[in-house]
């Protein structure tokens, strides 16, 4: 194994099953090797490190142009452009309200998506923040208030509110 090589499997969870297979899934791909052992005569043992393709597409290209737009539809191009993050996964895009025009100096897809993530404000929500994460189900880019609200759509009601003021002296 030199890395690179494609490693396909299935694996049920108690929350489901993983379908990295070749062909109903999403196959995984080698690119690192630790702890290498021989433990017996013609026997080895080590440690695999796996990653998605989209892992290797973010590290082997670059993101380098000026793009306009509702951060969420700039997110949305930059996964599936061709010299892009190029990914085939569904992504779960969370309306964004705040549209500008962003310069990408020769970043890599899922760095750039990153500094778009820190910019974004929900379109449902008060608060800014987003979360761009992988699943096995998907991507998603989420805001975090999104995340803690009831059934996705409601934010959670304040437990205690606070003032902050100048103390008294």
């Amino acid at each position: 194994l030199t890395g690179n090589e494609r490693i396909s499997f299935k694996m049920s969870t108690s929350k489901g099953e993983i379908d990295a297979s070749a062909d109903t899934g999403h196959p995984m791909y080698i690119h690192k090797l630790t702890d290498r052992q021989k433990v017996g005569e013609g026997v080895e043992q080590y440690v695999l490190h796996f990653c998605s393709r989209e892992m290797l597409r973010s590290i082997r290209t670059r993101v380098s142009n000026a793009d306009e737009g509702p951060i969420d539809e700039i997110v949305s191009r930059i996964f599936t452009d061709r010299q892009g993050l190029d990914s085939r996964k569904k992504l779960h895009l969370e309306p964004t309200r705040n549209a500008d025009k962003y310069t990408f100096p020769n970043l890599r897809p899922l760095d750039a998506i990153a500094m778009l993530s820190n910019k974004a404000l929900s379109e449902h929500g008060k608060s800014a923040g987003y979360y761009f994460y992988e699943t096995t189900q998907g991507y998603y880019f989420r805001s975090y208030e999104n995340m803690v609200a009831i059934h996705s759509q409601m934010g959670r009601p304040a437990a205690e509110k606070f003032d902050h003021k100048v103390r008294n002296t």
